[in-house]
């Protein structure tokens, strides 16, 4: 009797830890997170704090030919006793992204990952990532960049660029 409970012990937790909707992994870091390769053209990602005294900010996330996409950051200062100044950062380009959506929230993005890894050409790493902050819909960015490191050791460095945006226009897969 002792050898069947035992034997039936082993092989249910082998069985959870076999299967993907039970295992605690990177990937799936929230209860019913979904991973799911992203299938629109284009996400745009913005808040604007222009009203008082802040910037606006926007993160476009766009669809190349190749199926891969590049991000941008946009910035428009207020221009409160100064001409507004916009200024257009490249993120990354040649990107691979994902999204992480929760069926409780309906097709709700719980985070979207965009990175691509040129280490090995003498680029970088680059990692954006998009986390849904709360029950609103509000999120918020980080990049996460690492140098290739071939001529000195690797720079590591992430740094959060953006919170408090919404998602304005994308379809989530």
């Amino acid at each position: 009797m002792k050898k069947i409970l035992f034997a039936s012990v082993i092989a249910s937790l082998t069985a959870c830890g076999e299967s993907k909707q039970n295992s605690n992994t990177s990937t799936s870091w929230a209860p019913g997170a979904n991973p799911g390769e992203l299938q629109g053209d284009s996400y745009v990602f913005s808040v604007d704090r222009r009203f008082v005294d802040g910037n606006f900010e926007e993160i476009s996330i766009v669809r190349s030919n190749d199926g891969r996409y590049e991000a941008k950051l946009k910035v428009i200062t207020a221009g409160f006793g100064a001409p507004a100044q916009t200024t257009v950062d490249i993120l990354g380009t040649d990107l691979t992204c994902s999204a992480y959506s929760d069926p409780m929230l309906g097709k709700a993005f719980l985070s979207l990952t965009c990175s691509v890894d040129k280490r090995y050409v003498d680029g970088a790493l680059v990692e954006l990532k998009l986390t849904r902050s709360d029950a609103n819909g509000v999120y918020d960015a980080t990049l996460h960049t690492v140098s290739g490191g071939m001529v000195g050791a690797p720079v590591d460095v992430t740094t959060e660029i953006a919170t408090g945006l919404q998602l304005k226009t994308g379809l989530v897969p």
